[in-house]
């Protein structure tokens, strides 16, 4: 069992977060959206997510959370999440060891709360470095089983679509408030 996490920070996020909160609601998914002070700039805010994760893991005993950014839209059941395996971390990959970290899903496990604790030190650590590498080098270092997500989960319509028309995807993200433009993307 699994309850979406996320958060937004100002007024943007918090209009698309209401459409994440009804696209979870239509398919009877639980969810803990919660609202967080702005620290002031995007970076900042991003660097917040790995304290709020291990936040809700700590608060949902029993539960293993699914990450989703706020503008995310969960368009179907996320049925790859139900499968049963040893896996503790699910995430899709850009490259080799490069996650996206609009689509993060944690096991409520021992090893996966010091591996998300780490990952919160290192980003801590290294403020002008991205979320999503100190994530990687989270996960590769606590040697954490993944599974790879397909990409109709970590669904880009502006750079995904034109490659792959047949596809259908399953959470589809924004980045209405993402400094390099509003677009559908991750």
């Amino acid at each position: 069992m699994f309850i979406v996490a996320s958060y937004h920070t100002n007024e943007i996020y918090r209009r698309e977060s209401e459409k994440l909160a009804a696209s979870l609601r239509k398919l009877g998914i639980e969810h803990d959206i919660v609202a967080l002070p702005d620290r002031g700039s995007w970076e900042k805010n991003v660097h917040g997510k790995p304290d709020f994760i291990l936040k809700m893991l700590e608060g949902h005993p029993g539960h293993d959370v699914l990450w989703l950014d706020s503008d995310a839209i969960v368009r179907s059941d996320p049925v790859m999440f139900r499968t049963d395996g040893d896996w503790q971390f699910a995430a899709y990959r850009r490259v080799k060891d490069a996650f996206w970290g609009g689509t993060l899903y944690f096991r409520n496990d021992p090893l996966v709360r010091q591996a998300v604790a780490w990952w919160s030190w290192w980003t801590a650590q290294n403020p002008r470095k991205s979320d999503e590498l100190s994530l990687s080098a989270a996960v590769l270092k606590h040697g954490l089983k993944i599974l790879d997500l397909t990409m109709e989960y970590c669904w880009v319509d502006r750079f995904m679509k034109n490659a792959w028309p047949w596809k259908v995807p399953i959470i589809e993200h924004a980045t209405v408030g993402h400094p390099y433009g509003v677009q559908r993307w991750m």
